[in-house]
């Protein structure tokens, strides 16, 4: 439940178990549910960081996501990118996200990898530290669509 290294949560311990247990594994793990049905006319609505960080959730990597609100990501270090592998559209609308820390290896960015079909619009990055050895940059790490 803590966010000083990002939101997503990979491990948990339960009581009583003394174990460490991925999260996806067992019941507690449970999909951000984004507003909207990712449709070109209906884009998955994202208005916090947990929201961005659902689209590594999502089944469809191809699916339309817009920005409705700016992000602060103030006082968390994360450890990869938040948004891993990305196929779709992301439109800002204008928008900023702000204060994006990452410290890493490779595929480092907002997007780790944005694929062919992949297109960024619209978005400001304001206030970006990144580091990372390869595929380094604050939009993407590696982008080979239309960022």
């Amino acid at each position: 439940g803590e966010t000083s290294n990002g939101v997503a949560d990979f491990w948990t311990i339960t009581e009583p178990n003394t174990y460490p247990q991925l999260i996806r594994f067992i019941d507690q793990h449970s999909i951000t549910q984004l507003a909207g049905s990712g449709t070109t006319n209906d884009p998955y609505e994202i208005t916090t960081v947990e929201d961005l960080v659902a689209i590594n959730d999502y089944n469809n990597i191809n699916a339309h996501y817009a920005l409705v609100e700016d992000i602060d990501m103030s006082g968390m270090v994360w450890a990869s990118a938040p948004i891993s592998t990305f196929n779709g559209t992301f439109d800002g609308r204008g928008h900023t996200i702000s204060n994006l820390t990452i410290k890493s290896t490779y595929y480092v960015g907002l997007f780790g990898k944005i694929l062919r079909q992949g297109v960024i619009t619209d978005l400001i990055i304001k206030d970006a530290y990144i580091i990372g050895n390869r595929f380094v940059g604050a939009l993407a790490g590696q982008s080979v669509g239309c960022a």
